[in-house]
């Protein structure tokens, strides 16, 4: 259990990491762009419909990319201060999963109104906001239908503001009922729960409004160029985020060890539990497993891509680690391979990143199971994107809880070849 000096010292830590990255995004966005190529290509960003697969990385420039992740990464800082919650791993990874869909469909436009949202269901509960914050963070991945309703309805640009910013606001405030009960039919066997939530409730949505005539044209826009720079930053923050694990730490690999143990079975909280150069440690070598991946199956290295690899270092430190993200890489490779898919497209690569979802699935049950569950998420992933029309970023999340909700009692079933309720 925590003392009160060392949850003080974690949220000073983690709080000061963010605005880090933060800050550090922002700056390495004048690396690969002039300022005004990156506010001319934020500008472009913002006014987008933002739907999957959009790269913010072609629709701007790779430097408007990094800023607009930055930004947001400041404002979802700033929204933690404001709520003071204590700092968590859901609330970091919420944070920094917001951070890597900044960079495939998440604007400094589109994600205020879904927070501010899950802030009207914390009044409306008479409850403080800081227990609902890492739901506000969550309920930004509706924000392409903000984006499409505001500039690409044919609506007034008023109504269209108005309208979509509302709907937003709408599935922002029901996402923390729906996603505390959404749970129950996993058992947390998948992490990405609010995305699970998110997708019953857009697809619901969704459905209404196509009644009324709602169509969506899919839309593939992939930043394709080859840029060495580009993959070379992403390695030299993955090792970054290592080097204080091997300098500062006295306590050798130890905990490294024992978060490789931890199932990823949610909640899992790493904050507390482990130093905090430990957890570090874990995200930055996730995160260079996911770029050895993405050469391993020679995928471009973009924004769609990359945002892949940032959301599995936000969840490094709230169940992923090495040893059970690998039977899911494993297996979606396996089903890309066996089924008719192209292994290195964005639409697989996504896939087995954002599939590490499962991860407890593997961590629990075994790699064995982690690979069904991986060539089965692939399956159903190509699918499940019809029913939202790509409005719902989190399409990984809601596809991982359909399996997760299949995949644990058939398994635990066959474990303890009886009925039991998972603690």
């Amino acid at each position: 259990m925590e003392t009160k000096s060392t949850l003080r010292e974690n949220n000073i830590f983690w709080m000061r990491f963010l605005f880090i990255v933060a800050f550090s995004l922002m700056a390495l966005s004048f690396l690969f762009s002039s300022p005004l190529e990156v506010f001319q290509g934020l500008k472009r960003i913002i006014t987008s419909k933002s739907i999957l697969l959009t790269d913010y990385m072609e629709v701007g420039n790779v430097g408007s990319a990094f800023f607009n992740a930055g930004l947001c990464t400041l404002v979802a800082c700033l929204v933690v201060k404001f709520s003071r919650a204590d700092i968590s791993s859901v609330v970091v990874a919420g944070v920094l999963n917001l951070t890597a869909f900044c960079f495939l469909g998440k604007n400094i436009y589109n994600i205020f109104a879904p927070m501010f949202g899950a802030y009207l269901f914390s009044r409306f509960k008479r409850e403080a906001f800081k227990d609902y914050v890492a739901f506000a963070l969550f309920a930004t991945g509706i924000g392409p239908l903000i984006s499409y309703m505001t500039f690409e309805a044919d609506l007034p640009i008023i109504a269209g503001i108005l309208l979509g910013n509302s709907l937003g606001m709408l599935i922002g405030f029901f996402l923390p009922a729906v996603s505390k009960n959404s749970w129950n039919l996993h058992q947390g066997f998948t992490i990405y729960n609010n995305g699970f939530a998110l997708g019953i409730i857009y697809v619901i949505f969704h459905s209404v409004m196509k009644m009324f005539g709602l169509a969506v044209e899919n839309i593939h826009l992939i930043y394709m160029k080859e840029n060495l720079r580009l993959f070379l930053v992403f390695v030299f923050m993955f090792v970054g985020l290592m080097v204080p694990k091997l300098i500062y730490s006295r306590s050798g690999f130890a905990e490294i060890l024992a978060i490789n143990k931890e199932s990823g079975k949610s909640p899992c909280n790493y904050i507390g539990k482990y130093e905090n150069y430990a957890i570090l440690f874990n995200m930055g070598l996730v995160g260079l497993m996911g770029l050895c991946y993405l050469k391993i199956v020679g995928a471009n290295i973009n924004g769609i891509n990359l945002g892949g690899v940032c959301a599995v270092v936000a969840f490094a430190m709230y169940g992923i680690n090495p040893r059970n993200i690998l039977p899911i890489f494993l297996g979606v490779f396996l089903a890309g391979h066996l089924g008719h898919y192209v292994v290195n497209s964005e639409s697989v690569v996504i896939a087995a990143l954002f599939g590490t979802t499962l991860a407890p699935l593997a961590g629990y049950y075994g790699p064995l199971a982690g690979v069904l569950s991986g060539f089965l998420h692939l399956s159903l992933v190509s699918k499940t994107g019809l029913l939202h029309d790509g409005f719902h970023l989190y399409n990984n999340g809601f596809a991982s809880g359909l399996v997760a909700s299949l995949l644990f009692p058939i398994f635990e079933a066959l474990r303890t070849r009886k009925f039991k309720k998972i603690k």
